[in-house]
Parts: structure tokens; sequence; C-alpha cells
């Protein structure tokens, strides 16, 4: 939107309607100096945009390093927690095959001895 302020223009219209030319062209001066005084200019806005453009640009950034930062910690604390799990699932594997060992062994054991038994039976029954 690109209108101006006709200070000369706006005092004529005062005056058309009754207003006395002193107050009509004080009162276009009065508004010519607020307007020039406190609207942006077309330069503010664009000034405005580019220090706004380039905070959010440093705040992208910040954001942005802090997430890569965040990511590579979890990264880091997933790797440590799979080599952990590795570890355990090795650890589980090494104990069920010790397990499994000693529960051959015992097998063979409770048969042992009971075809002793079954042998000391046979023995006191049957001399």
């Amino acid at each position: 939107m690109n209108s101006q302020f006709n200070a000369i223009d706006h005092s004529q219209q005062l005056q058309a309607v009754g207003v006395t030319q002193t107050q009509a062209e004080m009162h276009a001066k009065l508004l010519s100096q607020a307007l020039t005084n406190c609207a942006a200019s077309r330069a503010d806005l664009n000034q405005l945009g580019e220090t706004l453009t380039a905070r959010m640009s440093a705040f992208e950034e910040r954001v942005t390093a802090r997430l890569n930062t965040f990511e590579a910690r979890m990264d880091a604390s997933a790797t440590r927690m799979t080599a952990r799990v590795d570890a355990l699932e090795a650890h589980m594997v090494m104990e069920l095959t010790e397990v499994r060992g000693e529960q051959k062994l015992l097998r063979w054991m409770c048969a042992t001895n009971t075809a002793m038994l079954i042998a000391v039976i046979v023995k006191v029954y049957f001399p």
C-alpha cells in the first residue's frame, strides 16, 4: 500500500466542512507530524524483516546444533546399549551351554547310579 498523507488536501477538506483555516492547517500539520514520526516506513519494515530473518536464522542454527548434539548423544547411548545387550546375550549363551553340559553329566550320573543299584539288587536277591 503506497499512500502518502497530503496535508494541503486535508486542510482544504477541513475548511470545506466549516473548520477555520488556522485550525485546519494546524490539524493537518500535527497529523502529518504524527504520521511521519509514528508510522513505519517501507524501509523500516524492510529493515525489521531483515533483522527478524537474521534472528530466526541464528535461532534455527542454535536449535539445529542442539538437535545434532542430542542425536549424537542418543546414537552413542544406543551403541553402548547395543554393546551391553550383545555382551549379556553372549554371557547367557555361555551360561546356557554350561547348564546343558551339567544337565548331560547329571543324566549320565543318574543312569550310572541306577545301573549300579540294579546290579546290587540283582546280586543281593539272585546270588
